[in-house]
C-alpha cells in the first residue's frame, strides 16, 4: 500500500485533557495528559470541573440533577472516595470514543519529538477492522479519529517518517544502552543518528500484559532511516538501517506479537 493509497483517519471529536478526566477519570494507564499532569492538584481540580461545565454549555454532556449529584456525593463518602462518580447522558461520539478506548484489545503507543517539540499518538487497535486514532498534542488536546486496522501500520509509518525518507537495509550492530547513552557507540554512528529531524519510540501493550515488551526507536533524516530494538531498560540495543518497507514489517510483527 502507498502512500496516496492509504485511507485517511476520519475525525471524530477534539477533547482536551480536562473535558477527558471530566467525562473518565483522574488521567491513568497508557494515555499522557501533558497539560493536567503539570497542575498542582487544586489547579487540576478547578480546571476538571470547568471542562464539566464546558461541555455542558457545548450541548455534549447533559448535566446530572441535583438529586443526583447529592446521590453520587453520598455514595463516594460513604466509600471513602475524594470523587464522586455520576451517570450522565453525552453526545453519541463522546460515547463512542470512551467506548473503543475501553475495549481495544492492543495499543500501539509513540512518542515523537522533532525539533524538541513532542507528541504522542495511541493507535487503539478495536478489531480486524476498527482502530481508534489518539494523537495527543503537547498543549493536552486529544484529537480522535477512526482508522481503518489494515492502514494502521502505513498511518504509523507515515507520522514518524517525513515523506520522502528511506534508505537500503543494512547490517545490524549490537550496543550497549549505558555506551551509547554516554556518547561511546561510535562517533560516526553517533553523528548519523544525531541529525536525525524525527526520533520517535514505538511500543505496543496488550490488554493483559505484564508490561512494556519490545521498543522500537527509529531515527529518520538526512542520512535516511534507522532502526533500533531493544527489550526492557538497559542492556544490549541492536540498531541497522533499514527501509521504509523494512520498518513496516518490524513493526507489523511488534504488533502481532502482542497479545
Amino acid at each position: 500500500m502507498t502512500a496516496s493509497d492509504v485511507p485517511p483517519p476520519v475525525p471524530l471529536v477534539d477533547l482536551t485533557d480536562e473535558e477527558l478526566a471530566a467525562l473518565d477519570g483522574p488521567p491513568v494507564g497508557l494515555v499522557v495528559s501533558p497539560y493536567l499532569e503539570e497542575l498542582e492538584p487544586a489547579a487540576r481540580d478547578v480546571a476538571v470541573v470547568t471542562a464539566f461545565r464546558s461541555l455542558v454549555a457545548r450541548g455534549l454532556v447533559l448535566a446530572p440533577t441535583p438529586e443526583q449529584a447529592t446521590a453520587a456525593a453520598r455514595a463516594a463518602a460513604t466509600a471513602g472516595e475524594e470523587l464522586a462518580a455520576v451517570d450522565v447522558e453525552m453526545a453519541e461520539v463522546l460515547s463512542q470514543v470512551l467506548t473503543l478506548r475501553r475495549v481495544a484489545d492492543r495499543v500501539v503507543c509513540v512518542q515523537r519529538t522533532t525539533d524538541g517539540a513532542r507528541a504522542w499518538r495511541y493507535l487503539h487497535r478495536v478489531d480486524d477492522e476498527l482502530t481508534l486514532d489518539e494523537l495527543v498534542e503537547p498543549t493536552g488536546l486529544h484529537r480522535y479519529a477512526l482508522v481503518a486496522t489494515p492502514a494502521l501500520l502505513d498511518v504509523l509509518v507515515d507520522w514518524v517518517v517525513p515523506e520522502g525518507v528511506d534508505g537500503p537495509d543494512g547490517a545490524e550492530v549490537a550496543l550497549d544502552a549505558s555506551a551509547a547513552a554516554d556518547g561511546r557507540a561510535g562517533d560516526a554512528l553517533l553523528e548519523r543518528l544525531a541529525g536525525a529531524h524525527v526520533l520517535a519510540d514505538v511500543t505496543v501493550r496488550g490488554r493483559a500484559d505484564a508490561g512494556p515488551g519490545r521498543l522500537l526507536g527509529t531515527f529518520a533524516g538526512p542520512d535516511g532511516l534507522h532502526l533500533s530494538t531493544a527489550f526492557g531498560t538497559g542492556g544490549q540495543v541492536r540498531l541497522r538501517p533499514v527501509s521504509r518497507r523494512t520498518l513496516r514489517a518490524a513493526l507489523a510483527d511488534q504488533l502481532e506479537e502482542t497479545s
